[in-house]
């Protein structure tokens, strides 16, 4: 080889050996102006994210959702999982930008935004960098965590709005849905598999994000349904308010905290429903038997009174009782007896009521009771039972059904009340309408079952249990929105005040959106600068 040819090489070579080292030099200098190691391979990040899992979880225990899954959050980044949200060069993926979205939108559910840590996110998002990743990894990754689980059942202690847990949905559990998460690249489809399938839902949630976004009424929408309004439509007709940015009328405003607390009670129904069962829904005070071809029973029912409510809770039904006796419950003898039997001790005999001492074996003559000088509470000791008859409260059909609050579904002495469009009038129990059809219902496909069967039992005053073949669940809830026979939406008056504990409730734990701030508006990172790689 020539000297010109040798020099050239050498050249080259020179040339190569300074290029190199001046890109190392350079490398060098970022990583001590960083003061950490470049974040340049997915191995590195997730190393990086394992150790600094901890001091994130750490850094963020203040906030609900990061404190809810805690154990959750340090076990999966502790394990084989790699970084769910940043990419390997350490910039924001797609999938982390819809999943802000997402959350930023979740006002649209009647959830707070916040709760999910929206704002600190967006901050992270807009000036992503190697020293806050993992912050945002694990901030993320329990924001969506747990609006999955506000959308996937109960998210809190039922009893503090004076419901009982094992009556409702219980949310997914948290290594459950990161495990989702990370395998899911379709967050919108995974946000569908979690929250209620029900049209009902789907609505609820249109109507409240056109309440808060268009901010004026369907100029046909002004008759508000009162009570009960499914079936008997009283209604009165509001002065239309020109709406103005910003603010919201009281007939808006109410309809926003229905909507709100309506969809979070539709998250609480349970999802995995047999194929025939029933609802009683006491805000409606309606009674809807549902089969796989759809509602095959839609009835009135009397509900309790508001210083009676009926309960919600979920329950089963055996069989039917025909020409059932009525057991007095304690609290119709003391309100309702005990002041009418100090001055009228043979009012029993008239209602066909048989007195009996506390161990309800030995009858008893109820004007040899010194009534007057019973307390409520002793009063409450004697047992009083009604044999059966036209004008027994329980009727000629009272349903088998087993629960903790003598609660039953039955027949009525006075069916002129489901004429009304109020219907609070019990002490507690279901009365419902056309109790034969529910019968037929509740026994279809009972062996020996037939509609001879139920009139050969109610030509007499015999007391008479048929056990049904298959068992049907009923589930009593409260609901002040619904749909109308036109499937239209409608609103109700809270009678047993229950929206507005719940959404008490709900606002105290700052779950409830602010619609005062940017969370009412259509949220997206659509205004910013996020650049995604």
């Amino acid at each position: 080889m020539g000297f010109g040819k040798s020099k050239i090489v050498m050249n080259t070579f020179c040339l190569t050996i300074l290029i190199v080292s001046w890109c190392f030099l350079n490398a060098a200098e970022a990583q001590t102006r960083l003061g950490s190691p470049l974040i340049t391979t997915n191995k590195s990040l997730f190393a990086l994210t394992k150790s600094g899992a901890q001091a994130s979880i750490q850094h963020y225990q203040g906030l609900d959702a990061v404190k809810e899954n805690r154990r959750e959050l340090s076990s999966f980044y502790q394990s084989s999982a790699r970084p769910i949200w940043i990419d390997r060069n350490g910039q924001l993926t797609n999938k982390a930008v819809e999943a802000i979205e997402i959350l930023a939108g979740s006002w649209s559910h009647g959830i707070n935004p916040e709760r999910y840590g929206v704002t600190e996110l967006k901050s992270l998002a807009y000036r992503l960098n190697h020293s806050n990743a993992v912050h945002l990894e694990i901030l993320l990754s329990a924001g969506f965590t747990t609006f999955l689980k506000d959308l996937s059942g109960l998210n809190f202690d039922a009893a503090s709005v004076g419901e009982v847990n094992a009556s409702w949905q219980q949310p997914a559990q948290g290594e459950e849905i990161l495990q989702s998460i990370s395998r899911n690249y379709n967050l919108s489809n995974l946000v569908g598999m979690y929250q209620p399938q029900s049209n009902l839902y789907k609505s609820m949630r249109i109507a409240l994000m056109g309440l808060l976004q268009k901010g004026h009424y369907d100029p046909y929408g002004d008759a508000e349904v009162t009570f009960f309004g499914s079936d008997r439509r009283r209604t009165q007709y509001g002065r239309r308010t020109n709406y103005t940015q910003g603010r919201f009328t009281e007939n808006e405003k109410q309809k926003i905290q229905q909507l709100i607390v309506n969809m979070e009670r539709t998250r609480w129904i349970q999802r995995d429903r047999p194929s025939r069962y029933i609802v009683v829904n006491t805000g409606a005070a309606r009674l809807w038997a549902i089969d796989n071809s759809g509602i095959r029973l839609d009835l009135s029912v009397v509900v309790g009174k508001p210083e009676r409510q009926t309960r919600n809770f979920v329950s089963t039904i055996t069989g039917v009782r025909i020409n059932p006796t009525w057991t007095v419950p304690a609290s119709i003898k003391k309100y309702d007896f005990h002041p009418i039997l100090k001055t009228n001790p043979r009012a029993l005999s008239a209602k066909n009521i048989e007195l009996y001492d506390p161990t309800g074996k030995r009858s008893l003559d109820p004007t040899a009771v010194n009534w007057s000088s019973l307390s409520p509470s002793q009063m409450a000791q004697y047992v009083m039972v009604q044999r059966p008859g036209d004008g027994n409260p329980l009727g000629r059909i009272r349903f088998l059904m087993p629960n903790s609050y003598n609660i039953f579904i039955h027949d009525t002495s006075k069916p002129e009340l489901f004429d009304y469009g109020y219907r609070a009038y019990s002490s507690g129990c279901v009365r419902a309408s056309h109790v034969d059809q529910l019968a037929h219902f509740v026994m279809e496909g009972s062996g020996g079952w037939s509609e001879d069967t139920l009139s050969r039992h109610l030509s007499h005053n015999r007391t008479v249990d048929i056990a049904s073949t298959h068992d049907v669940k009923v589930y009593i809830m409260y609901m002040t929105v619904w749909f109308d026979n036109y499937g239209n939406l409608v609103y109700a008056d809270d009678v047993y005040s229950k929206d507005d504990t719940l959404y008490s409730y709900l606002n105290g734990l700052g779950r409830v959106p602010s619609f005062a701030h940017d969370v009412i508006k259509k949220a997206s990172l659509e205004n910013n600068t996020v650049v995604v790689r």
